[in-house]
């Protein structure tokens, strides 16, 4: 059996968990399919414990602009891959033992370029996230010139990585498409596994997903806040549930039927109280875990061409391209209980099928397995864990 180690830039068990250790921890689930897996992780903090899971911590060092800017300036690379390369992930990435190492995002590979495990000598795989040159370059600040500098740096690096690399695999066609010049890969499709069967609640509850210091996710937001008005007065009994870490110097809205919760530890308890989520992304890319996780629990979905991304190749989704189609949407999921369960239903059953088949898993077993031989195995082995663990059988 390969074994394949994933390089990551947070501690996939650690104390802090959001959406991307969730999908840390997907992978790591799916490839454990066909792989021995073990991890390298940049940690900050405390840890919980994984079975037999192997994870090498990193110390990741606390952030010193000014060291940082000088060591990005003698190396000649960005800040962000500078500042997620530090000598002792190179260190455990020089020793670690691996028929391929997998880098979760671009910059994480700086390491394994560091340490001199790239082709021909060793397989690494980049798994192609959100790309960090894409974000600065659409950010609107006061530092603009700056950023778009830093965009370039960044961008250089990206494809620096990229092209060192064995394989990539892009998480969206956003990416996969600012990098269609340099190098061409799969879309890595991604499910989660299915929730409880929902009860389709009849409370008109709205859910609005992020951590908005995050800057696409604050400017998400700023769209909903513009838009809620026109939707609770279509829908007066309507509530607006809003998860995740306030943006610096955000002002709390007015209105009464808005409710801020700041960081929310349990989701699932939203998720079970919630409705519809309303995305109104305008900057996309990399993972849709708020709408993957919508999914799981049934919930319709009302979202932008950026939020939905590629998920509506495979889910029943279908993207809002203006502000009117998306708040007439809002108003008839929320208006409607019934229309709610027509579109919420066949979204979980969905990706109930998609679960029970081992979507990911085949996914992960074309990238990480050289040996086309090796790859039947893994239907066998992702049927057998579900039959054992009592998860669902595939849908006729």
């Amino acid at each position: 059996m390969s074994k394949a180690v994933f390089i990551v830039s947070k501690h996939p068990f650690g104390a802090v968990q959001d959406g991307e250790t969730r999908v840390t921890r997907l992978l790591l689930d799916a490839a454990a399919a066909t792989c021995s897996v073990s991890v390298v992780a940049l940690s900050t903090g405390p840890t919980s414990t994984r079975g037999a899971l192997e994870v090498v911590e990193v110390r990741k060092p606390p952030v010193s602009m000014r060291r940082l800017a000088v060591a990005s300036g003698l190396r000649r690379r960005s800040l962000i891959h500078e500042r997620f390369a530090p000598r002792g992930l190179v260190q455990a990435l020089e020793i670690v033992p691996a028929d391929v190492l997998v880098a979760r995002r671009v910059y994480m590979a700086q390491g394994a370029l560091d340490a001199r495990r790239v082709a021909p000598s060793d397989r690494l795989v980049v798994l192609a996230d959100v790309l960090e040159s894409t974000v600065m370059r659409s950010r609107r600040s006061a530092l603009g010139p700056l950023l778009a500098v830093e965009s370039s740096r960044t961008r250089r690096d990206e494809i620096r990585c990229v092209r060192a690399a064995s394989a990539v695999a892009f998480f969206s066609d956003t990416e996969s498409r600012e990098l269609a010049e340099i190098v061409a890969g799969p879309r890595l499709d991604l499910s989660l596994p299915p929730a409880e069967r929902p009860a389709w609640l009849a409370d008109p509850v709205a859910v609005f997903v992020g951590d908005r210091r995050w800057p696409p996710n604050a400017e998400a937001f700023s769209r909903l806040r513009a838009l809620w008005p026109r939707i609770a007065k279509a829908v007066p009994r309507a509530r607006l549930l809003v998860v995740g870490h306030p943006a610096p110097r955000e002002r709390r809205p007015a209105e009464p039927s808005v409710e801020t919760l700041g960081f929310v530890e349990d989701l699932e308890a939203v998720w079970r109280s919630a409705a519809v989520l309303l995305a109104p992304v305008s900057i996309g890319g990399g993972v849709r875990v708020k709408v993957l996780d919508a999914a799981r629990h049934g919930v319709p979905v009302v979202g932008t061409p950026a939020a939905i991304g590629a998920t509506s190749s495979y889910l029943p989704l279908r993207a809002r391209t203006s502000e009117e189609e998306f708040t007439a949407h809002a108003v008839a999921l929320l208006g409607s209980a019934a229309q709610r369960r027509r579109e919420g239903e066949p979204l979980f059953e969905a990706n109930r099928a998609l679960h029970a088949r081992g979507f990911v898993e085949e996914q992960l077993a074309r990238l990480l397995v050289e040996d086309p031989a090796q790859r039947p195995m893994l239907q066998l082995q992702s049927a057998a864990q579900r039959a054992h663990t009592g998860e669902p059988r595939p849908l006729a």
